[in-house]
């Protein structure tokens, strides 16, 4: 599951009745525990709009920390009762349920019915800076980068917090400018609220994502333990530290910590994960057997959540070997997502295919945005080997 920048949109700080810090583990146990209060409540009282503004959220929450798109769709028709009930009450707080419905949308890649949200709350008046969050999202995933950026530069200029400054420079670190994204994570630091270690994992673990998808496995591995540390069962974090451990052959570790994840989420995505490690290592049974167990998953949520799975499903296909299978969900992901990155993944395919002419043709669009990679580089380097086009637009690659 991607887990995108909506999930800092709706944290809030949960404190203990003595008002002491939570670890992460009590902060996650605490809001399950206000979670079932809620859900009687609602239960009780289906009408009531302040609790289903509290229910939808909590839900949610609980969703992407454990990977679980149903939690995130039961958030949604919660939210949705909500946002009814306000439409016909004419509810001060009605802009931001739209806002909240938009991030969960967003979650599940439903881009227009977050586009439709947006542009509700904009037309009942908003606080802007969310507002602006949530739209710098939409178009980093449509591929406006030039919007993207504006809109996040503007959140974080003039409402600099721990989520907006992260994106920022998430979006300088994508983006090649290196110095600048360090300068802003470390000025994010600064907004750490310590009653809410969850949102302080998370801003650990984009630290580690940056170094990640660029190779450097030391720096990933750091930030990705220092997110554990925090929330110990966090799955993101998790997730992230075994893929890190695998890519630096600590072989033995990275199966424990998978072997971790999948005691607190059944995503396929992890048991592919493992599966991958095993199949690396020789162990052709272990492997097959999580393999069938990932495909069967994969394809359950592909009938409920195809938006959300067109590329992660598309990933475990091609490691496998159905590469028209993976190709068909790779162009299903690009006509939703027509960004630099999607059409980075369908180069590949296709490149792997032998389809050369399609494959040029999808690098130029992914060479075209401002996303760099070692990844981008390399394949550039395969698909086009007069080298014009990467000194054209990626002179960085060289």
């Amino acid at each position: 599951m991607n887990i995108l920048l909506a999930f800092t949109l709706l944290m809030i700080s949960i404190s203990s009745s003595a008002n002491t810090t939570l670890s992460g583990d009590q902060y996650v146990a605490l809001l399950e525990e206000r979670t079932l209060q809620w859900q009687q409540a609602v239960y009780e009282q289906p009408n009531s709009l302040p609790l289903l503004s509290q229910l939808a959220p909590s839900i949610y929450r609980l969703g992407v920390y454990a990977g679980d798109l149903y939690r995130v769709s039961q958030a949604i028709g919660y939210m949705s009762r909500a946002i009814i009930l306000a439409e016909k009450n004419n509810a001060p707080a009605l802009p931001q349920l739209y806002l909240s419905r938009a991030a969960m949308h967003l979650t599940l890649h439903q881009f227009s019915r977050a586009s439709y949200d947006i542009e509700r709350a904009e037309q009942l008046g908003n606080d802007p800076p969310i507002l602006w969050l949530l739209q710098g999202e939409l178009y980093w995933n449509l591929g406006d980068y030039n919007k993207a950026q504006g809109l996040i530069k503007k959140a974080a200029n003039q409402a600099p917090n721990l989520r907006s400054m992260t994106r920022l420079a998430i979006f300088y670190f994508r983006t090649g400018r290196y110095e600048e994204a360090q300068k802003i994570f470390n000025d994010a630091e600064k907004h750490i609220d310590v009653t809410n270690p969850i949102q302080t994992a998370w801003y650990y673990v984009q630290w580690g994502i940056t170094y990640l998808d660029h190779q450097q496995f030391t720096q990933a591995e750091t930030y990705f333990r220092q997110a554990t540390s925090i929330a110990p069962n966090y799955v993101l974090a998790l997730e992230h530290l075994a893929e890190t451990l695998a890519s630096q052959g600590k072989i033995t570790e990275s199966i424990g910590y998978y072997q971790h994840v999948l005691t607190l989420s059944n995503s396929p995505e992890f048991v592919s994960a493992l599966a991958d490690v095993y199949k690396e290592q020789g162990d052709t049974e272990k492997a097959n057997t999580l393999a069938e167990q990932a495909k069967t998953a994969y394809d359950e949520l592909l009938a409920f959540f195809p938006e959300a799975m067109y590329q992660h499903a598309a990933d475990f296909y091609h490691a496998y070997g159905e590469h028209q299978t993976a190709l068909k969900l790779l162009k299903s992901n690009t006509s939703l997502r027509p960004n630099s990155e999607s059409y980075h993944l369908l180069a590949q395919a296709q490149w792997t295919m032998g389809q050369t002419a399609q494959a040029q043709q999808s690098l130029l669009q992914a060479l075209k945005g401002p996303l760099i990679s070692p990844e981008l580089c390399q394949l550039g380097a395969q698909v086009q080997p007069s080298k014009e086009l990467l000194k054209q637009y990626k002179p960085n690659c060289l």
